[in-house]
């Protein structure tokens, strides 16, 4: 059980440090980063590179 705590601290907190990387954590500590949310705003972002790289 202890090994499971631990991991799931590990992930919070990876998954904390990617949003604040994305510019996104004040979103994610709100809890409005729902994985839907999360693949979305990739999406845009992917998007938005593409069509930077084409210009």
């Amino acid at each position: 059980m202890v090994a499971f705590r631990m991991l799931d601290h590990a992930h919070r907190a990876l998954d904390e440090a990617v949003a604040e990387a994305y510019g996104w954590g004040d979103d994610w500590r709100a809890g409005k980063l729902t994985d839907d949310e999360i693949l979305a705003r990739l999406f845009r972002l992917n998007q938005e590179r593409a069509a930077a790289e084409k210009a």
